[in-house]
């Protein structure tokens, strides 16, 4: 039987309003850039990852390549970011398409927190119930990344605006598997500055 190829979606087109400046630059403690900690987690667990941003976005893509993430991310540039985080994922999951990934992880930029060996379970989890919507809990909360099958990739195409993936979520509970995780960092988002203390 052929080996399942799984890829990950890094969604990192926000706008950062109410973080003040571009958060996905922002200096964590350990001295990292906050979207390079998030993706050094993520692209140590997959073959492929994608990572997308907006059009206007040299600046950080410059800043990916300058750090040597190994395998190396490639960028998706969704045009539409600026109508919502729906426009972006439904427009960058032609990734997952085109690269033929039987199932998509989709993550924030904005989730420095989690654990890599976190991301391994998870993935672990994906490769034995391929069929399934997997979403990581931790203490009865639900968090990111989210798995999806590539029998999703055609509502998540249609997603708009604001709109993420929860509605998928919510109409088809039945292929929801939930997994529960030892690590709050599935649950924490960088939306203020505060959120970094």
């Amino acid at each position: 039987m052929a080996k399942l190829k799984i890829g990950a979606l890094v969604l990192a087109a926000g706008s950062s309003q109410r973080f003040g400046t571009d958060k996905r630059t922002t200096q964590l403690r350990n001295g990292n850039l906050m979207v390079i900690e998030t993706l050094q987690k993520i692209v140590s667990n997959f073959e492929e990852t994608a990572i997308v941003l907006k059009e206007s976005d040299d600046e950080v893509e410059k800043l990916i390549k300058e750090n040597y993430l190994e395998p190396e991310p490639f960028v998706y540039r969704a045009t539409e970011s600026h109508q919502g985080i729906g426009n972006s994922l439904s427009s960058s999951i032609s990734v997952s398409i085109d690269r033929q990934w039987s199932g998509t992880f989709i993550f924030l930029a904005d989730m420095p927190f989690i654990k890599s060996e976190t991301i391994a379970i998870l993935k672990e989890e994906a490769l034995i119930n391929n069929r399934s919507i997997i979403i990581p809990e931790f203490e009865s909360f639900r968090g990111h990344p989210v798995f999806f099958p590539s029998r999703f990739y055609q509502e998540l195409g249609l997603l708009k605006g604001d709109q993420g993936a929860k509605k998928i979520i919510e109409s088809n509970l039945e292929s929801v598997k939930q997994v529960e995780v030892a690590d709050e960092g599935i649950t924490k988002d960088i939306d203020c500055p505060e959120d970094l203390e």
